[in-house]
């Protein structure tokens, strides 16, 4: 979905956020992200707990 991001989007814009559910995404999805220089503004559940 963020590839799909028109070019005029992102270019037109000094930054980019995606905000992201860490419920659903991944690390790789992040690293992802973090490669087209975008930020990220993720949402962490209170329960979840680190591994």
């Amino acid at each position: 979905m963020v590839k799909s991001l028109p070019k005029k989007l992102t270019k037109r814009f000094k930054e980019v956020m995606v905000l992201v559910n860490t419920g659903f995404g991944s690390i790789q999805f992040i690293h992802g992200v973090r490669e087209k220089t975008f930020h990220i503004i993720a949402g962490i559940a209170c329960t979840r707990k680190a591994r």
